[in-house]
């Protein structure tokens, strides 16, 4: 048998089985290379994949424990789901074996085993399933889209998915995430609608956009390059959006053509990125870039290593190359054989906040092969010990925690990614021209801040800790 199995089950069903190495590795990338979104077909080809995969994971069979309970087969799912977000449209409902898989990905659960029967009874939060399941109908009906299917099909397959899991089914909030919500708003109306920043979150613009994917995505397209062409002039323009929503969609729709007009869009010098983007810069920037990756590292290699990039753009940069392991998109041993080139001379070696994410991202990767020359690194000066010690530094090398590679995902909802800015909340009052600010993300346990900071990262745009009055990128954050 090898690492990947597809057979087919009778006339209609796909049979995929992963097998234990796979699963230990988190790797997947067999799968992908037939079934990535990009080389799914469309219309009735399409269609007839719906309700036709059956997942499962082989090599456990000798293993007492329940497979839901298992660490590293709960961490390969939920991999598996950042990456592949379509398990509502193409996982047979008549099997049990997408409540093992969504079961894996969520926190609450309780296996109650009674005697003298071979089965697990598992209960879970029925809160928590609801909004996970929710999450899921936006990439659900983009491929019910992408198929051709009609408003009254997509219903049917939203109907018996709550069925599926013994859920109340309501059918306006289903309807209104997918097509029902788009069916009132044009092209022009989404981009007019999503274009100035208002203080509310556009919510039924984007539900619209990801209903009609295909139809907008050229449009979005043309925002990303125009603003890539003249990041400046579009900078400078007061409480413009549109270019924030249009990256975000067109990472959930994982758009490998808007990857090098991000690279170039972020490639202006000095503020400039974050006049475009605000702190999504450093808060997000790494997920958008990953989404959106088509197989070339030339690109993102030269934010990295561009002695005029924003140095900030650089960080995020490196991060990127984290998720795209984390996603599948390169192997482990290409990233650091390119982190050991940044080491060795890729990356000038003078002080520079570039410096200081690389040695995170040894940590975050994890990268413990390359500790000596992270060493190398302090000894010559080029990292900020207030940023990330070096002790720090080794005792995570030394005992790895997962846990801190979770924010390197890509992005799988854009809604879901925007919605809970600060900006967009109803007591968040922003003055016409800011751009929102998204909440800060937290501080690797070996990025130890300088005492200043009391062990809490600063948005840019945020006032700086000092009590100087000026924003953090003014003041102690300038250098």
């Amino acid at each position: 048998m090898g690492d990947y199995s597809p057979r087919v089950m009778g006339r209609d069903l796909i049979f995929y089985e992963f097998s234990r190495c796979k699963v230990e590795a988190g790797d997947f990338v067999g799968f992908l290379t037939r079934f990535a979104p990009e080389s799914l077909p469309t219309g009735q080809r399409l269609e007839k994949l719906m309700d036709a995969l059956v997942f499962c994971v082989e090599g456990y069979d000798e293993d007492e424990r329940e497979i839901h309970a298992i660490p590293e087969v709960r961490s390969f799912y939920r991999k598996f789901h950042e990456t592949w977000p379509y398990w509502l449209y193409f996982c047979n409902l008549d099997q049990d074996v997408l409540k093992t898989m969504i079961l894996c990905c969520m926190e609450s659960f309780v296996a109650l085993k009674k005697d003298d029967q071979p089965d697990v009874k598992v209960e879970f939060e029925p809160l928590e399933l609801l909004h996970f399941i929710s999450r899921d109908f936006a990439p659900m009906n983009a491929m019910c889209e992408r198929a051709g299917m009609s408003e009254e099909q997509i219903e049917q397959r939203t109907r018996a998915v709550f069925e599926y899991f013994n859920l109340p089914y309501n059918a306006e909030p289903a309807r209104s995430e997918g097509p029902a919500a788009s069916s009132t708003m044009t092209i022009p109306e989404i981009l007019k609608e999503l274009e100035p920043y208002t203080g509310r979150f556009p919510m039924q613009a984007m539900r619209a956009a990801i209903a009609q994917r295909e139809a907008i995505t050229p449009e979005l397209l043309r925002v990303v390059e125009a603003v890539a062409q003249n990041p400046v002039e579009f900078a400078e323009r007061e409480s413009y959006m549109l270019h924030l929503f249009a990256m975000h969609l067109l990472a959930q729709f994982r758009e490998k053509r808007a990857y090098r007009p991000l690279v170039k869009m972020f490639s202006a010098p000095g503020e400039t990125p974050f006049d475009l983007a605000g702190d999504t810069v450093t808060e997000g920037l790494h997920s958008l870039l990953a989404s959106v990756y088509d197989g070339d590292p030339a690109p993102l290699q030269g934010l990295v290593e561009g002695e005029n990039i924003n140095e900030y753009v650089r960080y995020a940069a490196i991060d990127t190359f984290i998720v795209l392991v984390e996603s599948n998109q390169m192997s482990r041993e290409g990233v650091v054989a390119y982190f050991r080139s940044l080491f060795q001379g890729k990356l000038k070696r003078t002080h520079s906040h570039a410096w200081n994410g690389l040695v995170c991202a040894i940590v975050d990767l994890p990268a413990p092969e390359l500790l000596e020359e992270v060493r190398q690194a302090y000894r010559d000066d080029l990292v900020d010990q207030g940023f990330a010690r070096l002790e720090g530094i080794e005792r995570d090398l030394s005992h790895p925690d997962r846990r801190r590679r979770e924010r390197f995902a890509i992005i799988t909802d854009a809604i879901a990614e925007m919605e809970w800015w600060a900006a967009f909340q109803p007591d968040d009052v922003k003055p016409s021209g800011q751009l929102p600010v998204a909440p800060p993300a937290p501080v690797p346990t070996s990025a130890v801040p300088a005492p200043r900071l009391q062990g809490v990262k600063v948005g840019r745009n945020e006032p700086c800790p000092c009590g100087s009055g000026k924003k953090y990128k003014k003041c102690c954050g300038k250098n």
